[in-house]
C-alpha cells in the first residue's frame, strides 16, 4: 500500500481532484495501446494523490450507507426491506472500491468518448480497445518522479462485477499469504469474505451484484412490503452487528458464509452474508486507511467533516463495538 502512496501523496479536502478528473485532464502520456490495455506514463505523486482523494471520498460513501443501515435497523416504523438490500449492497460495493484503491488496483469505466481521447494521445498505428470496465493492473516506477501504469480492459462487462471479482481475487491472495503464519482469525475472515455463492449467481455475474439485481429488478420478488412479507430481512442482518466485537467478527462471517452456501439456503441467507462481506470489506479498508494515516500525512478536514456528519444525522459517532473506530 505504501508503494501506491509515496510520501508526497496529498488529498486536500478542498479543492478536490478525483481520479476521474485527473484522467479527463490528461496530464499524462499514452505510451502504447493494444486491444486489451493502455500503458500510461504518469507523475506518480499526481496520480497517487488523486487515488487517495478517491479513497477519502469513498469512505464518505461507505459512512453514509452505514448510517442509513443503522437507522433502518433502529427504525420504529415499517421500512422497505428490498430497498435496504440495495443500500446494504452499495455499502459493500463502495467498501470494495475503497479497498481496491488503497491496494493500488482501482477499477474504472472508460466510455467511448474517453477511449477515443486516449487513442488520440497514443502512438500512430496503435490498436484501439473498446469502451468498458478497466482496472489498473500494474504500477511500475520508471524514475524518481514518474511511473508507468497499465490500465487493462476486463472481460467483465460491468464495473460492478469487475469490482467484486478483483476484490475477491486479491483477498484470496491474502488467504495464501496468511495461511501457515499462525494468524488463524485473519485466515478465517479472508477465506469467508472471498468465498463464492454460485447458487446465487446469475448469467456469470458476481454473486453480490446478482443478489442486488434480484432484489431491485425482479418484479414482485423482494418488494413485498404491501403484502406484509420480506425475503431479505436486512434488519436481522444489520442488527447482528450491534453487539459483535472485532474479535468475534471473523467467526460471524464464517457462519453466515456456511449458512448461505448450504444447498437449501434461501435468499435471506445470501442477504445476511452480503451484510457480513460488506461490513468486512469496510473494516479491512478502514483499517488500511488508518494504517496509512500513521505513515503518511492526511488532511484532517476529511475526518472533521465526518464527525460533523455523524453528529448531524445520528447524534454522534457510531458506538456499536464493531464500528467503534476513528472515521
Amino acid at each position: 500500500m505504501l508503494a501506491t502512496f509515496p510520501a508526497a501523496s496529498w488529498a486536500p479536502y478542498q479543492p478536490r481532484r478525483t481520479l476521474a478528473e485527473w484522467l479527463d485532464a490528461g496530464t499524462f502520456t499514452v505510451i502504447s495501446a493494444t486491444s486489451r490495455a493502455f500503458r500510461l506514463n504518469v507523475a506518480h505523486d499526481d496520480f497517487s494523490s488523486c487515488v487517495l482523494t478517491d479513497s477519502e471520498a469513498l469512505l464518505n460513501h461507505c459512512l453514509e450507507h452505514q448510517n442509513e443501515l443503522i437507522r433502518f435497523s433502529d427504525a420504529h416504523r415499517a421500512c422497505s426491506d428490498a430497498w435496504a438490500i440495495v443500500t446494504l449492497y452499495y455499502f459493500g460495493f463502495f467498501s470494495a472500491q475503497l479497498f481496491l484503491r488503497l491496494v493500488g488496483s482501482p477499477v474504472l469505466f472508460l466510455d467511448k468518448a474517453f477511449v477515443k481521447k486516449l487513442m488520440e494521445m497514443a502512438p500512430l498505428g496503435s490498436t484501439s480497445p473498446h469502451a468498458g470496465a478497466y482496472w489498473v493492473s500494474s504500477i511500475t516506477p520508471v524514475s524518481a518522479s514518474h511511473s508507468e501504469i497499465v490500465v487493462e480492459k476486463s472481460q467483465h462487462t460491468t464495473i460492478h462485477d469487475l469490482t467484486w471479482s478483483r476484490s475477491f481475487e486479491l483477498i484470496r491472495g491474502l488467504v495464501k499469504q496468511y495461511r501457515g503464519t499462525g494468524k488463524a482469525e485473519e485466515v478465517t475472515l479472508f477465506d469467508a469474505l472471498a468465498d463464492d455463492l454460485p447458487q446465487f449467481r446469475s448469467r456469470g455475474g458476481q454473486w453480490p451484484a446478482s443478489v442486488r439485481a434480484a432484489a431491485n429488478y425482479r418484479p414482485g420478488f423482494a418488494y413485498q412490503a404491501v403484502d406484509n412479507a420480506i425475503v431479505g430481512n436486512v434488519s436481522a442482518a444489520v442488527g447482528s452487528w450491534r453487539t459483535l466485537t472485532s474479535a468475534e467478527f471473523p467467526g460471524h462471517v464464517d457462519n453466515t458464509r456456511l449458512r448461505a452456501k448450504d444447498s437449501l439456503a434461501v435468499f435471506g441467507e445470501a442477504v445476511c452474508h452480503l451484510g457480513s462481506v460488506s461490513a468486512g470489506l469496510f473494516l479491512v479498508s478502514a483499517g488500511l486507511l488508518e494504517e496509512l494515516s500513521q505513515r503518511r500525512k492526511r488532511d484532517s478536514r476529511w475526518n472533521r467533516a465526518r464527525l460533523r456528519f455523524e453528529t448531524r444525522v445520528g447524534g454522534g459517532r457510531v458506538t456499536w463495538p464493531l464500528f467503534d473506530m476513528g472515521a
